[in-house]
């Protein structure tokens, strides 16, 4: 279990990444933010990688260059603020976004291959490998 002493850990990772797609959302490069905020496009790069971690502040002035909420950037949603995010790596992360962007008939779709995937792999060996 990760720890406050960590330099950081896999939610950490989560917020970078949702910093990175609300960036690219918004068709800005790493050096737009980092020159509102006064600091290096590198330091961004960290930022969206989960190397560096945060600081609230920071992540708040980040959400309001990108138009997008903090607590979008924190929980991965602005209507569900008592609930930890779902996914807690990026793969996982993109894969809900990706599907959020679906059309409804394309969602069921989507889930439903998703459930047979993992109906599918449940039992094998090494399934949480695949």
């Amino acid at each position: 279990m990760p720890t406050l002493k960590d330099k950081t850990n896999e939610l950490d990772v989560v917020i970078g990444f949702r910093v990175k797609q609300s960036r690219l959302r918004s068709g800005v490069s790493q050096e737009a933010p980092g020159e509102h905020l006064g600091i290096t496009f590198q330091q961004i790069q960290k930022y969206e990688n989960g190397k560096n971690r945060i600081a609230s502040s920071t992540l708040v002035m980040i959400a309001d260059f990108l138009k997008v909420s903090a607590l979008y950037l924190l929980r991965g949603t602005e209507n569900d603020a008592g609930a930890l995010p779902q996914a807690r790596d990026t793969a996982s992360v993109e894969a809900v976004d990706l599907l959020s962007q679906l059309p409804p008939h394309s969602k069921t779709a989507a889930i439903n291959t998703i459930r047979a995937l993992h109906e599918a792999t449940a039992g094998a060996p090494n399934a949480e490998a695949a």
